[in-house]
């Protein structure tokens, strides 16, 4: 089953509807004002509640005008222990950046600049976790112009 949410001109959010699926993309029937970044540009959110667990992300956040991915803001409850916790950000299923929470840390921040165009996607897979403790309750600002 597949839901279709429209996000004002920025984007579609498609979720497969794969049981036990987690990793989402927030989404509303309009860009509402927590939407928009400092210097004017479009924010959203991309969760996953609980215990992280190395998986591919499913859910996709459909972008329907060109925009450019300027910053993504990584925090999670717990920190991975024994190793760090590794996060790939695709563009329609190709790698297009990586973000690393360092061992013991909660957060993190890059600033990828990527350019995307009408039509593309999003994707997070979450490629590691912690050796010893996974981390939890992963949150991610995407922040676009």
């Amino acid at each position: 089953m597949s839901i279709n949410r429209k996000l004002g001109d920025l984007a579609n959010v498609l979720d497969d509807g794969t049981e036990g699926q987690v990793l989402s993309f927030n989404a509303s029937g309009a860009i509402a004002a927590a939407d928009i970044a400092a210097g004017g540009g479009i924010e959203k959110d991309y969760k996953y509640n609980g215990i992280l667990y190395p998986q591919n992300g499913t859910s996709r956040l459909y972008l329907s005008s060109d925009v450019t991915l300027n910053e993504v803001v990584a925090n999670i409850e717990v920190g991975p222990v024994g190793s760090d916790l590794d996060l790939r950000i695709n563009k329609n299923d190709s790698s297009a950046t990586t973000l690393t929470i360092a061992d013991s840390s909660t957060s993190a921040t890059i600033t990828p600049n990527i350019s995307f165009v009408s039509g593309d996607y999003i994707t997070v897979d979450i490629t590691s976790v912690g050796s010893s403790t996974a981390g939890t309750n992963l949150h991610m600002a995407l922040k676009f112009s």
